[in-house]
């Protein structure tokens, strides 16, 4: 970008995505989470233009949410980690609208949203490169360079992983999961295309390597819908496709036995390649929980005393994030969190711009192996900062820049 391609609020939309670079650094005082609170006078100062910009029906589902979740408070049971949870909350809301605004007020908002995220993805590479070379990881990880795997026929191998600044190798390979659709619409949208290209291979890597089964079938289905749209769309270069095509299959074949070890080996232990007994049984629980609480949800923070009540397994996190939502707050805040993000998904693949179809229709085939990679997702603000930027482009495909109520030409 040159200067005059950009602004200021260009650069902070940048700036707080590629926060997430730092991950689990400092918990539960995170790098965003401290950009998430500085940004509160900010927005505070910008509430009027925030609520004439903003979809109503995002504004509801927060108000509801917050209201229910103090409410909550009454019987949830344990109001200590309830005040946790609630801090977490308002720094990832901070977060969600800090992006929506700096998007709307940014000189070139759709290329910087996108930059964001590939500069998200590019910061974290050389740990994930040094953990995977080195066999050593950050302090902060649970897992270390001792982690083996157990194939059914009690063979072990060292894990080969990477985990980053985030702690649990899941993580990291949620956050590449939420980055890969952005990284594929980047390379459709920007001219520069070979930084978008290595992202992509190595962001493969790294999900491969990982063996997480969620990642994988997030990745192959991103790869999937740009192959499909790239296909149909007559103005890219299918020249270019071709050697990314040739790219990644030599790329594949190159560690297919790597990646056919860990994930055969993950499959064993879990009951199959699509199919997980502990998991399963970990959603019985949870659904045990939901009607435990007439459907109120257990409180906020209440989920891992609530699931430790009555869950016979060590693990006290439900593994998905719309039972997360569900148990823990309910069914009305969940209800119009479900009707929130469905409507984000449907505006975005209404789009008459190919490439944001492309963006929303691989959100959508995501989603459902997406919100079950990991655990505690409301908590993180990656999540929210994800659903907010499928906002800010469900709102640029709509409304022209122009129409957006003078906001782009006020110098807050």
């Amino acid at each position: 970008m040159t200067h005059h391609s950009y602004n200021r609020y260009d650069l902070l939309m940048i700036l707080f995505i590629a926060s997430n670079t730092f991950g689990a650094i400092g918990a539960p005082v995170t790098v965003p989470r401290i950009l998430g609170m500085l940004s509160i006078p900010w927005l505070i100062k910008n509430l009027s233009a925030l609520r004439k910009n903003c979809p109503q029906y995002v504004t509801i589902f927060f108000i509801i949410w917050f209201v229910l979740s103090i409410f909550s408070f009454i019987w949830t049971p344990d109001r200590i980690n309830g005040l946790k949870f609630l801090a977490y909350n308002i720094c990832s809301t901070a977060n969600f609208f800090a992006i929506y605004m700096f998007f709307i007020k940014a000189k070139n908002p759709l290329k910087s949203l996108t930059k964001g995220w590939i500069i998200f993805f590019i910061a974290t590479a050389p740990v994930a490169l040094w953990e995977i070379f080195s066999g050593k990881h950050l302090s902060i990880s649970i897992q270390d360079e001792f982690t083996q795997l157990s194939s059914a026929s009690g063979e072990r191998f060292k894990r080969i992983f990477a985990s980053v600044t985030y702690g649990n190798v899941n993580t990291y390979t949620l956050i590449l999961s939420y980055i890969l659709p952005f990284v594929y619409f980047g390379f459709l949208i920007l001219k520069r295309k070979t930084i978008a290209l290595i992202s992509i291979l190595a962001i493969a890597y790294f999900i491969m390597l990982n063996a997480s089964r969620g990642g994988f079938f997030c990745m192959c289905i991103s790869t999937f819908m740009f192959f499909i749209y790239v296909w149909k769309e007559k103005s890219v270069n299918k020249l270019v496709i071709a050697v990314l095509i040739i790219c990644i299959g030599v790329y594949i074949a190159s560690i297919l036995d790597v990646l056919l070890l860990q994930l055969s080996t993950r499959a064993e232990n879990t009951g199959g390649l699509a199919h997980d007994d502990a998991r399963m049984f970990i959603y019985d629980k949870v659904l045990d929980i939901f009607i435990s609480y007439i459907g109120l949800g257990c409180g906020i923070g209440g989920i891992i005393p609530a699931m430790q009540s009555i869950n016979s397994l060590t693990i006290t996190a439900p593994h998905n994030a719309m039972l997360e939502f569900l148990v823990q707050y309910g069914v009305i805040p969940f209800a119009f969190f479900a009707y929130m993000y469905i409507r984000v998904l449907i505006t975005v693949i209404k789009s008459k711009v190919s490439s944001i179809k492309y963006l929303g229709w691989t959100c959508t085939l995501i989603s459902p192996f997406l919100f079950i990679i990991n655990s505690m997702y409301l908590a993180d603000t990656c999540f929210w900062i994800f659903i907010s930027s499928l906002l800010c482009i469900s709102v640029f495909s709509t409304h022209h820049r122009s129409q957006m109520k003078g906001i782009l030409h006020e110098n807050n």
